[in-house]
């Protein structure tokens, strides 16, 4: 009687014991499946906030890329005296695409503005611009190029967008540039910033320079190269316009 008690009690505990890592496989595969449930759904935001920045950032570029197309295709054939004053009416026409004024210049290779929708840029050298390094090294690149930001002849914070304008031969005849202020590009950004307390998003050209980011990061602040980053290395590596990269690969190391 005893030892049948005892076998009875045995194998009720080795039952009970089976029952315990079944509810603790449950628990836990409950637990990893809502983990990932709710790391799918992160991603998702995440996404989803990206291609809002994208859609706003992408409708502010072609708008000051039609512009620029339409200077370019203005621009008087032959010799034309700088600061010709038709094409002057037509650049400050043009130049309130936005609520605030934009300065519309025609830039020669060698540096210096012969049109300007601001008459008293007219003769000023640019310095050293990155547009122009671009387009003397590329001379078949007929896309917008997105300056990373700098400063404008008037000592103002900017972000240059330029085109080129060949001659005949292929040549750079000159390079219509305009710009916009980095805070524009600021606000869009701010305006998808995660929820999260580690939330951050940030806005890069096609050659991995910060344009703006928030919140601020002194490791990423606008004008840093990230093209050297796991992430925008992995993304350039997929081929694709929009991707979705996991890992700690930014600035802030933050997965």
């Amino acid at each position: 009687m005893v030892a049948a008690l005892r076998r009875h009690m045995t194998l009720t505990r080795a039952w009970l014991g089976v029952v315990m890592l079944l509810c603790l496989a449950v628990l836990v595969w409950d637990t990893v499946r809502a983990s990932v449930g709710h790391r799918q759904q992160t991603i998702d935001r995440l996404s989803a906030l990206a291609k809002v920045v994208e859609a706003r950032t992408e409708l502010t570029f072609q708008s000051l890329d039609l512009l620029l197309l339409e200077t370019a295709n203005q621009l008087p054939q032959g010799l034309v005296m700088p600061g010709d004053p038709d094409y002057l009416k037509f650049l400050k026409g043009r130049s309130f695409i936005f609520t605030d004024a934009l300065t519309l210049s025609v830039v020669s290779p060698e540096g210096v503005i012969e049109h300007s929708s601001n008459p008293s840029l007219v003769g000023v050298a640019v310095g050293e611009r990155d547009y122009l390094d671009h387009f003397r090294a590329h001379p078949d690149d007929t896309r917008l190029f997105i300056s990373k930001p700098a400063f404008s002849v008037t000592k103002r914070p900017i972000i240059f967008t330029a085109r080129a304008v060949r001659a005949p031969d292929g040549g750079l005849r000159a390079v219509v540039v305009t710009g916009i202020n980095p805070t524009l590009l600021g606000s869009l950004v701010q305006s998808a910033l995660p929820s999260e307390p580690s939330g951050a998003i940030a806005l890069l050209n096609r050659d991995g320079t910060v344009l703006t980011r928030q919140p601020v990061l002194e490791a990423a602040k606008p004008g840093m190269s990230l093209a050297d980053t796991p992430l925008y290395k992995a993304h350039r590596a997929s081929g694709s316009d929009f991707s979705v990269q996991q890992g700690p690969g930014g600035p802030d190391a933050f997965d």
